[in-house]
């Protein structure tokens, strides 16, 4: 009997290196994307996710928390006193609802933002820490 080959993991779904390799180098020319592991504590990071999904877990790392459905990007960008050198590195879930934050800051002509890959799934798999409630 064949031994399959494993696969990385992660919430991209059981795909190859190479595949996922692909996806990346093809979307950052839509959109930026960070991995989790490039994250550290001046990174300003802004989770989106629902306040049920908020109030389970968090990261450790400093982090401004909105829920998606009640964001506004210039009211963010006013209350946090961002200015266009920073980057609003944003994380969910998995990063779908991250994507939509960012196109949200792009269309109100705050282009410099980053999805954060995988969001809160693929952090934790990165190896930055997660607080549980």
């Amino acid at each position: 009997m064949k031994k399959q080959k494993k696969h990385h993991y992660s919430p991209f779904g059981q795909i190859k290196m190479r595949q996922k390799k692909d996806y990346l180098e093809n979307k950052e020319d839509v959109m930026r994307f960070i991995r989790p592991r490039n994250l550290d504590e001046n990174s300003f990071i802004l989770d989106v996710r629902s306040p049920e999904e908020y109030q389970a877990e968090e990261l450790k790392l400093p982090h401004i928390y909105k829920e998606l459905a009640k964001l506004d990007p210039l009211a963010f960008i006013r209350e946090n006193n961002l200015n266009r050198e920073q980057t609003i590195h944003i994380i969910c879930a998995s990063g779908a609802r991250a994507s939509q934050a960012a196109e949200m800051f792009e269309k109100a002509g705050f282009s410099n933002v980053a999805v954060i890959i995988g969001g809160i799934v693929e952090a934790e798999y990165e190896g930055l820490e997660i607080i549980r409630h």
